[in-house]
């Protein structure tokens, strides 16, 4: 089962591959875990948890950016430590993204701010929704902000801001517009005149 994930891994099929990960996960006892990690780590250079934790990150970052949501089904205990590591260093790069001159999170603390399109105005409705999604999947799964906290407060509060910021910024006059065309190469329109 795990030959066959890293098979499906390397064409690109990620549900796939995370199926045939969780059954080899849920049939295997501790020490055939350990070897199967050995395995991944000798076939891979990581762990198996880090290997399921990244392929459940890309498997769910590619359906959001296919517009088909962004979910983490069923965490094992297995890969939540990698999941979380994973998550939290996702969280950090698209908080220093900068839009306009202003990171991410700057812009959805003040989002009405946010008055007209530019160029970029269709990435930071990307990525304010998939850092909003990110933050529930840390809230949802990360032991350190299980518990009321200072920081499991600015999580939340944060993904509230950033779906605020997507939803106005998305409402804005022109945002819903059809994309212009690309320009054809060169090579391509000469090739596709009679």
């Amino acid at each position: 089962m795990l030959r066959e994930a890293f098979e499906l891994i390397n064409d690109d099929d990620l549900p796939a591959a995370l199926r045939a990960l969780q059954r080899a996960v849920a049939a295997a006892d501790v020490p055939a875990l350990a070897a199967l990690s050995d395995l991944t780590r000798r076939s891979r250079g990581i762990s198996l948890a880090e290997l399921i934790a990244q392929t459940r990150l890309r498997e769910a970052t590619s359906a959001y950016h296919a517009h088909r949501g962004f979910r983490l089904r069923i965490v094992t205990p297995v890969e939540r430590d990698a999941l979380v590591a994973l998550l939290q260093s996702a969280e950090g790069e698209l908080r220093a993204r900068r839009f306009d001159g202003r990171t991410l999170v700057d812009w959805a603390a003040a989002p009405e701010q946010y008055a007209g399109l530019t160029d970029a105005s269709r990435s930071l409705v990307d990525d304010a929704g998939l850092l909003a999604a990110i933050l529930a999947a840390r809230l949802e799964h990360d032991s350190d902000l299980e518990r009321p906290s200072p920081a499991r407060r600015d999580a939340a509060e944060t993904r509230v801001q950033l779906m605020r910021l997507a939803a106005g910024v998305a409402a804005l006059p022109g945002f819903t517009d059809p994309r212009p065309p690309q320009p054809a190469s060169a090579p391509a329109s000469a090739a596709s005149r009679p």
